[in-house]
């Protein structure tokens, strides 16, 4: 298994552009081959590097990307990534 990230409209538009290229041929046969060549247009998508949000803890105790609160509040002391969304909560902000 590939293990990096790909754009998300990149990806839909690959696929979109190996549909449109079978456009009025509906045999089996075509199917699969729309299916690999859409796996295939996939793998030539460059990789990315999304950026981690980093951030800190609110004072209610939440998470300031999705919202999440821990059970309890004494658990933002010793996480240091939100466990919801994976935001740093290091103390350092990007926002």
């Amino acid at each position: 298994m590939i293990d990096d990230c790909i754009n998300r409209q990149q990806a839909i538009d690959a696929v979109k552009n190996t549909l449109s290229e079978y456009e009025g041929d509906y045999d089996c046969r075509s199917r699969y081959g729309v299916i690999m060549d859409s796996v295939e247009n996939l793998k030539k998508l460059p990789p990315i590097q999304p950026e981690r949000k980093k951030g800190t803890w609110t004072k209610d105790a939440s998470c300031p990307f999705c919202g999440f609160k821990p059970w309890y509040e004494r658990d933002i002391h010793t996480l240091s990534f939100c466990p919801n969304c994976g935001a740093d909560m290091k103390g350092k902000t990007n926002e």
